[in-house]
């Protein structure tokens, strides 16, 4: 039995949506509403604050790098997570 205690992604589907990632910016008064196992080399995460919400990808490597989406309102950036737990979007 594993270990794990978040959920795996599913694999990219075809013609996935690539999204696009912007340089990590710390700072921001968020907190993170859902996330992905970090198990593996990558992981995701889904942030939400003051009505808007961004997903955060972090591909642990050396060094370490962190990457942010565009803020969405709540409702998009819910709908991105789907689609990145679905294989839809990357």
């Amino acid at each position: 039995m594993s270990d794990c205690v978040a959920p795996h992604l599913s694999l990219p589907q075809p013609n996935c949506r690539e999204l696009k990632w912007f340089e990590f910016v710390s700072g921001d008064r968020c907190r993170a509403v859902a996330w992905t196992c970090d198990c593996t080399a990558r992981f995701y995460e889904l942030y939400e604050m003051a009505g808007v919400g961004f997903i955060r990808r972090t591909i642990q490597r050396t060094p370490v790098s962190i990457v942010e989406t565009n803020r969405w309102p709540l409702w998009q950036a819910r709908e991105v997570w789907a689609d990145i737990m679905a294989g839809r979007a990357r």
